[in-house]
């Protein structure tokens, strides 16, 4: 599990040659975004289109708290992930990854 802005590990399945780890977890200035950095690995989902419901990306518990965000991958390390109005996310609430 990872905890937004804070420094809780994370928790996820990954099939590849080796897991990558989140970096770190913060929530942008205004609120409305967080932004989850992960080690650098090769990868092809940089510009990524913005996912409609982050599935595929965080476990059902996190989805409750997140209601109708979005996700994209600006560069292979970084998951933006874009908080919508009903969205209930608050610093220091946890997210667990897939």
């Amino acid at each position: 599990m990872a905890t937004v802005d804070g420094s809780a590990p994370t928790s996820f399945l990954y099939t590849g040659s080796r897991r990558p780890e989140l970096q770190s977890a913060h929530f942008a200035d205004h609120g409305g975004s967080v932004t989850l950095s992960f080690d650098p690995l090769p990868s092809d989902t940089a510009g990524e289109p913005a996912l409609s419901d982050c599935g595929g990306v965080f476990a059902p518990a996190s989805l409750a708290l997140l209601a109708h965000a979005t996700c994209s991958w600006p560069t292979p390390s970084e998951l933006l992930l874009l908080l919508s109005p009903a969205s209930a996310l608050r610093p220091g609430d946890l997210l667990q990854l897939r």
